[in-house]
């Protein structure tokens, strides 16, 4: 077997066997001062290497590691390993919590994130990891072709796009679920450019009610593909945050701490079950994130803001972050505050096509970009409704002209409509791939 340590306070563990496990306990054989209970499962990159990694809360010394010629001939091609270096290669540079199983939804957002994080370092020009806001299978996968790296299923979206009404607490479980899924199966369908489809985060709303509605949000969104579920702070039944304004309706510290916490142990709930029921003997990560937002400061205002981020991240959120902030100063003094290691998003909506930043004092609120965003040390950038305000708006113009001649495109009015042609849309959709494969499997 092939073992290589990776230093930096915790110890890594590589391996060429398919089943690492085995490994850990063959080391656990030889040496009884590996606790397996103290590792968790991951992957590695370096060069044409690529394995999987047992990754351990404590650290062992050098000399508990055995190297064999697998490990040398990596080391032959790659050079000696130095400790630094292998570090600043690991997936798990300054995360705040351990890699999830490499099967659970969490995992390809935690790649991105900690990778994303590792090439910041070396960046003189930071960003955020851009987040569109997608309302059906069809918008997740022009996206994903896109090579979008996430995407963020949106309350307000499907509210839209699947019922017609407003983001306003008449969209239940039952809908988000059955879109969430029918998004994480279209994502997974294999017609997508060669690379892994985007992990999907599910807007959990308020968790649609108590304790036991709240596990039932969790493991249902968890099932359907979700790798990240937000919930929020408003008084259920909830309203969109930028619609409501300062009419919006807030629960109080103590519940808002409640229903994080509900969350996060509905979470820890399905993991346990799920590696009992696969067997797995290895301690891994959160299996979903779970994204603690708040929606108080129009309610509340920004002092109170910071206090609820603060205890969502000291709970243990996977994902901290407040809606509707009002001036650059909010943004960078809530960056501030929090752990540089939690994992932070700023969420914003782009009210209109002429929208221009604007400059606090004089304006309101900023219009931030990705680099703006990165720049003052957040993560993850959403823009929630943005795909969904393109097909509203290219819609509207079209319906007028459509009505008059029924063409589109062919007078002054609705000229600059982008309408993508009969052959563009059968790619889209997967025609082309439908039709190699009846050719090849005609029946």
């Amino acid at each position: 077997r092939s073992y290589c340590p990776l230093y930096r306070g915790n110890s890594l563990l590589l391996s060429r066997s398919d089943r690492p496990q085995d490994d850990l306990f063959a080391l656990h054989q030889m040496n009884d001062e590996f606790a397996p209970e103290t590792a968790s499962l991951g992957k590695y990159f370096k060069g044409d290497y690529m394995g999987p990694i047992l990754y351990f809360d404590r650290f062992y010394p050098h000399e508990n590691f055995v190297f064999c010629d697998g490990i040398r001939d990596f080391v032959a091609r790659n050079d000696e390993p130095k400790g630094n270096e292998l570090n600043s290669h690991s997936p798990y540079i300054d995360m705040p919590m351990r890699p999830p199983c490499p099967t659970s939804g969490a995992f390809p957002l935690f790649s991105l994130v900690s990778e994303h994080r590792s090439k910041q370092l070396t960046q003189t020009t930071k960003s955020a990891i851009p987040i569109a806001g997608v309302h059906d299978a069809l918008s997740a996968k022009i996206f994903a072709q896109h090579k979008a790296p996430v995407l963020f299923l949106s309350g307000f979206g499907v509210s839209a796009a699947l019922l017609g009404i407003p983001d306003a607490g008449m969209t239940n479980l039952v809908e988000m679920e059955m879109v969430a899924r029918r998004v994480c199966s279209t994502l997974r369908e294999g017609d997508l450019p060669e690379y892994e489809p985007p992990p999907l985060i599910v807007d959990g709303d308020t968790g649609y009610g108590g304790s036991a509605n709240m596990l039932r949000t969790i493991s249902a969104l968890t099932n359907a593909g979700a790798a990240a579920i937000t919930i929020e702070d408003q008084v259920f039944p909830k309203k969109c945050t930028i619609a409501a304004g300062d009419k919006i309706r807030i629960i109080d510290r103590e519940a808002a701490t409640q229903r994080v916490n509900a969350a996060i142990g509905a979470r820890n709930l399905y993991d346990a079950k799920w590696s009992r029921s696969k067997s797995e003997s290895l301690t891994n990560g959160p299996g979903v994130w779970i994204v603690a937002r708040t929606d108080c400061r129009l309610a509340f205002g920004f002092q109170e803001t910071i206090e609820r981020c603060l205890r969502f991240e000291n709970m243990g959120a996977d994902v901290v972050y407040a809606e509707n902030l009002q001036s650059f100063d909010e943004y960078q003094k809530l960056r501030s505050k929090l752990d540089p290691k939690t994992i932070t998003m700023v969420a914003q909506v782009q009210e209109g096509k002429d929208s221009v930043k604007k400059i606090d004092g004089e304006n309101g609120k900023p219009l931030l970009t990705i680099q703006e965003i990165g720049d003052m040390g957040f993560d993850l950038a959403l823009f929630g409704v943005t795909p969904l305000q393109c097909v509203v708006g290219s819609l509207q113009k079209a319906a007028g002209s459509f009505l008059d001649t029924g063409i589109v495109g062919q007078t002054t009015n609705d000229r600059d409509i982008t309408l993508a042609d009969f052959e563009s849309l059968k790619k889209v959709v997967g025609f082309e791939n439908l039709e190699t494969f009846e050719n090849e499997f005609p029946c």
